[in-house]
């Protein structure tokens, strides 16, 4: 008896993406995904700089990933933070009469700093 494909490798027809939770087989999902987050990082880098617009990608979810017990509180911490450290560096520059990427990184830096000392003082005394 022949058996098909499918069948031998074990996989699932990927006919409608909403059928399957984690999209596991439709290559073009996750493909579409990945152009679209290159297509964002790429617009945040002409608009911010690189220094800025990588800060904003990474600091934030670091901070939120070490604050937050679940991944669903470290997305809405994360996405706080960031608009946050947004709003204070925007009215920094203004203040100070500086450059805008420089001043975001600043931001973004000092929150992860304190964040992280925060976390080892909490840890080191027991609460």
């Amino acid at each position: 008896m022949l058996t098909s494909k499918k069948e031998k490798v074990g996989r699932k027809s990927c006919e409608c993406p909403l059928e399957q939770l984690n999209f596991s087989c439709c290559w073009w999902v996750r493909t579409g995904f990945d152009l679209l987050v290159a297509a964002v990082l790429a617009l945040g880098v002409m608009c911010l700089g690189a220094m800025g617009a990588f800060s904003l990608v990474f600091l934030p979810p670091w901070v939120a990933s070490s604050l937050s017990p679940s991944r669903r509180l470290a997305l809405i911490t994360g996405s706080v933070l960031s608009v946050v450290a947004y709003a204070f560096a925007f009215t920094l520059p203004i203040v100070f009469d500086q450059p805008f990427g420089p001043a975001m990184v600043f931001v973004l830096c000092a929150m992860a700093l304190l964040v992280q000392v925060a976390t080892v003082v909490r840890r080191k005394t027991g609460r």
